[in-house]
């Protein structure tokens, strides 16, 4: 099986994977928090955007502790980064 692809389309993929990487880092060294509340992950990607990954099922919500609904920053950035990608 051959998957063609153009060199900046390999470029942005790599970029794209050790941004996530060097987040995934951060998280396991506790510098940053995976889980955001939907206010902020609505602010920071959008409403629509949220509820359109949602409904995809590609990302996933959580109730936390205090009865907010929160979502994996890993999961929202990943999918932003595969349709970047698509694009």
């Amino acid at each position: 099986m051959a998957i063609e692809m153009e060199l900046y389309q390999l470029k942005t993929l790599l970029a794209d994977s050790a941004e996530l990487g060097a987040q995934a880092a951060l998280m396991q060294a506790g510098k940053m928090k995976d889980g955001i509340t939907q206010a902020k992950a609505y602010r920071l990607f959008g409403k629509a955007f949220i509820n359109r990954m949602k409904n995809a099922k590609l990302i996933h919500s959580t109730t936390s502790e205090t009865g907010r609904i929160e979502y994996s920053r890993k999961e929202i950035e990943a999918a932003r980064k595969a349709i970047q990608t698509l694009k």
